[in-house]
């Protein structure tokens, strides 16, 4: 699967760092789709949820399964762990530490590392922050917290037995929707 030519810029910024779509479940990745906006809401059948069709058709292109029955246990790790509630400022740091802790995802150095995200430990307070740099914080905030998105969830994804990592996917007004995906063992 291959990007197409003419991809927004916040888009290419992201594949820069995370790397293009792939079928080897490892690491990060970036994908880009489209929804036609009045049936952004809506699935291709126009019963199920839009961006969870879009997003679960990448995952399983990620997942390297064109049949969900070789790999069931990818399939059945697929979990909506946080959705961004209407009305709250985006903040895709924030949003992403509400998704691990809802998800008991293990927000650890693995997760932290792979999205250039580093913690900052405050000796007099004994807490601990996650400081991205600028770039990057710049490059997520385009994708994730630009005020034409308007759905934005994250997902636990995995085979259920060693990988396990995170799908992030972004819906805009205009039908875009852009996914990274984050997995290790």
């Amino acid at each position: 699967m291959s990007l197409p030519s003419s991809l927004p810029q916040y888009v290419l910024d992201l594949v820069e760092i995370y790397g293009p779509p792939k079928q080897r479940a490892w690491g990060t990745a970036v994908f880009y789709d489209r929804l036609e906006p009045e049936n952004a809401s809506a699935g291709e059948d126009g019963l199920e949820d839009g961006l969870e069709t879009v997003a679960l058709r990448q995952y399983q292109y990620f997942a390297n399964a064109a049949d969900w029955s070789t790999k069931p246990h990818w399939r059945n790790t697929w979990q909506c762990i946080y959705q961004r509630p209407v009305g709250v400022p985006a903040d895709f740091f924030r949003d992403l530490r509400d998704a691990t802790r809802a998800g008991g995802v293990d927000y650890d150095d693995h997760l932290l590392d792979r999205l250039e995200i580093a913690i900052v430990f405050d000796d007099q307070t004994d807490s601990r922050s996650v400081q991205p740099n600028p770039r990057t914080a710049a490059v997520l905030s385009a994708a994730f917290d630009a005020p034409e998105v308007q759905d934005f969830r994250v997902y636990r994804i995995g085979d259920s037995e060693v990988l396990q990592g995170l799908w992030m996917a972004a819906r805009r007004g205009n039908g875009e929707v852009v996914m990274l995906a984050f997995i290790h063992d």
